[in-house]
């Protein structure tokens, strides 16, 4: 005799238990398997606006401190000791042209250092 279980001696009865136990094990896992996916997709797609709107603001940052820099260093040329020293072709007006840069240097941070081309 085989010790295997044998659908075939099983009752109808219990026949239709297992089969409804089976079938509901499988819709069970049909659902669960779906839902997941549903929210991998929505964690994804949500991760993908977030870095949009993340690369959005750092650009518009960068732009921002873009028009800071270019204005600062536009007031700094028009500055009459950076024309003078300029003029003078580096002789003269040197202590003024420091301030003048130094004063730059202390409005940004970043900047570390600075230099004059005539």
């Amino acid at each position: 005799m085989s010790n295997h279980l044998s659908f075939a001696k099983l009752s109808i009865q219990n026949r239709l238990i297992l089969f409804t136990c089976i079938l509901l094990l499988c819709v069970i896992l049909i659902f669960g398997c779906t839902s997941y996916l549903a929210l991998q997709n929505t964690a994804l797609t949500a991760g993908k606006e977030r870095l949009a709107s993340l690369t959005e603001q750092i650009s518009s940052m960068f732009q921002q401190m873009e028009n800071i820099i270019t204005e600062q260093a536009r007031k700094t040329a028009e500055d009459s000791a950076i024309e003078s020293f300029l003029q003078s072709k580096g002789t003269g007006f040197i202590a003024q042209a420091q301030q003048v840069l130094t004063h730059m240097q202390r409005f940004d941070l970043q900047v570390t250092f600075i230099a004059i081309h005539n």
